[in-house]
């Protein structure tokens, strides 16, 4: 899987959440620390009951994207 495929498929599953909206926009460090754990232990189970290629790349699509509203919120605005 590409580097662009991967960002692809974070996409993918953000839209899937889209109903949802951006709510995390206005969360906490604690909360999306918490569902970024929750996500990464749903990527090692994937891996450790032998999941298919496509349900790994999903749980590690959405481990990336809980690390992007990490760094979304709290990463600071345009800094290098």
């Amino acid at each position: 899987m590409t580097l662009i495929e991967f960002a692809a498929m974070m996409e993918r599953k953000l839209a899937e959440n889209s109903h949802k909206g951006e709510s995390w926009k206005h969360d906490a460090a604690k909360p999306l620390l918490a569902r970024l754990r929750q996500e990464t232990l749903e990527l090692q189970q994937a891996i450790e009951n032998g999941a298919d290629a496509h349900t790994i790349a999903g749980e590690a699509a959405d481990v990336a994207n809980f690390a992007y509203f990490l760094a979304d919120n709290f990463g600071g605005q345009g800094d290098e």
